[in-house]
C-alpha cells in the first residue's frame, strides 16, 4: 500500500499545484470504526475490519484504493469546501469522491504491487448509489 500512498500523494502534488501540507504523513488501521475512513492532519484513519477482515480481491481492492486517495485528497482542500452546517457534508464529500478516482485513474499505471479496477468503471457504477 506504500507504493499506492506515495503515487497518490505525488499525484495530487501536482494537480494542486502545492507539495504535502503536512509534515509527516501516516495512516493507522482502526477495529472499531463506524466508517471506512477520515481525514485528519497529517493521519489517515482506516476501517480495518471492513477492508481487512477477510482477503482483499476484486471490487474490494478498488475500494481500499480509493478511501485511501478519498481521505489523502482532503489534505489539499479541506477547509475550503468545508460545510457550514451537516446537512451540506455533500460537498466536501463529493469533491474528494471526484478527485480520488480521477486520481486513481491516473496513476494505476504506475503502480506495480496493487492492482484494482479500471476508476472510471467504478465512477459510473457508484453514479447510481450519488443520485439516491
Amino acid at each position: 500500500m506504500w507504493e499506492l500512498t506515495v503515487a497518490i500523494i505525488e499525484f495530487y502534488e501536482n494537480l494542486f499545484g502545492c507539495p504535502y501540507p503536512f509534515k509527516k504523513y501516516e495512516f493507522a488501521l482502526v477495529e472499531t470504526f463506524r466508517v471506512l475512513g477520515m481525514e485528519h492532519p497529517g493521519l489517515v484513519t482506516i476501517n480495518s475490519v471492513q477492508f481487512f477482515g477477510e482477503r482483499a480481491v476484486g471490487k474490494l481492492m478498488f475500494k481500499i484504493a480509493q478511501t485511501l486517495s478519498h481521505e489523502i485528497a482532503h489534505s489539499w482542500f479541506g477547509n475550503l469546501t468545508t460545510m457550514k452546517w451537516w446537512d451540506d457534508l455533500w460537498l466536501k464529500e463529493s469533491f474528494a469522491d471526484f478527485v480520488s478516482f480521477i486520481c486513481l485513474e491516473r496513476i494505476q499505471k504506475k503502480i506495480t504491487s496493487y492492482r484494482y479496477a479500471p476508476s472510471m468503471l467504478e465512477f459510473f457504477d457508484r453514479k447510481a448509489w450519488g443520485y439516491k
